[in-house]
């Protein structure tokens, strides 16, 4: 008997050919109608002085109920294998374990169907591609702190100070007074330090090695679900036969 994951696999090719076959017996069926009429016609002379002529004949290729029977065969190939895959799928089941090496074995979920784990297999991916790996991390050129004040997820850096400068004009001397002359001065712009900026950041970001976490416990459920839907498909498979009881109801057999 075969596995499930057996069925799965020839499932696409069957449906492929029967895809191919229905197009083929469509064809036949209206634009080559003249494969299923045929005739024999024969020259019968009067009189032998004026010649003969060879029969003509033209063969029939095929019959209508011959067609369909060949396109019912693929069709209840595909028939059967989907039946005998989806009866199958209600008895294949799970359970979604995480192993480490370091650790004992973890049982997220038990007896899980199938179809849940393929379904799940995917949603999982699209959150860790769509998601968690764009996750924004705090700067690193930072040191970074937890802000009690706010809670779990909150950070903040210690206090930085930054001069507070102002711009002051005065005069200085260029030039010192003489008896002839008296002192020469010139207008100057100086930076006169007023205060000081006094700064604290604030982030709600993860930090780096809390998104490579996650990450990482993602990949593995991942692959603990990929690893789940494998044995499930490893069972016996169901041997179902239906294709026979439509084509004889359809024919009135």
């Amino acid at each position: 008997m075969a596995k499930l994951h057996e069925l799965i696999a020839v499932e696409n090719d069957r449906k492929k050919t029967f895809q191919r076959i229905l197009v083929e017996t469509n064809n036949t069926l209206t634009k080559k109608t003249q494969h299923f009429i045929g005739h024999v016609r024969k020259y019968e002379p009067i009189d032998d002085k004026y010649g003969t002529f060879d029969d003509e004949v033209s063969h029939i290729v095929t019959s209508v109920p011959e067609k369909l029977n060949h396109f019912e065969k693929s069709a209840s190939a595909m028939l059967d294998v989907i039946l005998s895959k989806e009866m199958s799928n209600v008895n294949a089941k799970a359970d979604i374990i995480i192993k480490d090496d370091d650790s004992e074995p973890i049982t997220i979920a038990e007896q899980v169907p199938v179809q849940s784990l393929v379904q799940f297999e995917n949603i999982l991916t699209s959150l860790r591609d769509s998601v968690y790996n764009i996750i924004p991390t705090l700067d690193p050129k930072n040191n970074w702190f937890p802000d009690e004040t706010k809670g779990k997820g909150y950070w903040k850096t210690s206090e930085t100070r930054k001069r507070k400068t102002s711009k002051e004009e005065a005069f200085v001397i260029v030039t010192e007074a003489t008896k002839e002359h008296k002192a020469q001065y010139e207008k100057v712009t100086k930076d006169i330090q007023v205060g000081n900026w006094v700064e604290t950041q604030f982030s709600g970001m993860m930090s780096p090695a809390e998104k490579s976490d996650i990450l990482e416990r993602t990949g593995k459920l991942i692959e603990a679900v990929k690893q789940a839907r494998a044995r499930a498909n490893h069972i016996e498979a169901e041997k179902a036969k239906v294709a026979s009881k439509f084509f004889k109801y359809i024919n009135g057999i």
